[in-house]
């Protein structure tokens, strides 16, 4: 009996994926360091643009953030982020009534950086929070390769 289960717990070890343990190919090469764009808005679209890189070069982005206050009456809005390999991400963003009241922050930092197409800019754009807003702020970092 021990020695059909420790097959059984072989065989369940050797049949466990492998997991890469960097995110990136080894023989990448950094061309620009971390970068980052950061947009503001009042009761306005906050616009976050990591520009467009040049000579067939991608962003790749590590962390997108999404901080600001709230408005008049509570809502809900949806930031997008463009540009990346795999097409639109969204977030969806919870504006509580009181424009002195913070909302919930968006902080997304992905375990792998997230691939952009080659030359093409990534933006953030994140809808008006509504009226009395005061303050909307987007951040990308990232990048070049």
């Amino acid at each position: 009996m021990k020695r059909i289960v420790g097959i059984l717990a072989a065989l369940a070890l050797s049949a466990a994926p492998a997991f890469a343990t960097s995110c990136a190919p080894s023989n990448t090469q950094v061309i620009q360091n971390i970068i980052s764009a950061t947009g503001t808005g009042a009761a306005s679209t906050a616009t976050a643009t990591l520009a467009a890189p040049t000579g067939g070069h991608a962003w790749n982005v590590t962390g997108i953030e999404i901080f600001g206050l709230g408005a008049t009456g509570a809502t809900a809005v949806v930031a997008t982020v463009t540009g990346l390999q795999g097409g639109t991400l969204s977030f969806t963003v919870a504006v509580p009534a009181g424009a002195t009241t913070a909302i919930t922050p968006v902080v997304y930092n992905p375990a792998c950086p997230l691939t952009g197409n080659q030359n093409t800019a990534i933006v953030l754009s994140i809808p008006t929070f509504g009226a009395g807003n005061t303050s909307s702020i987007g951040m990308l970092h990232g990048f070049q390769q």
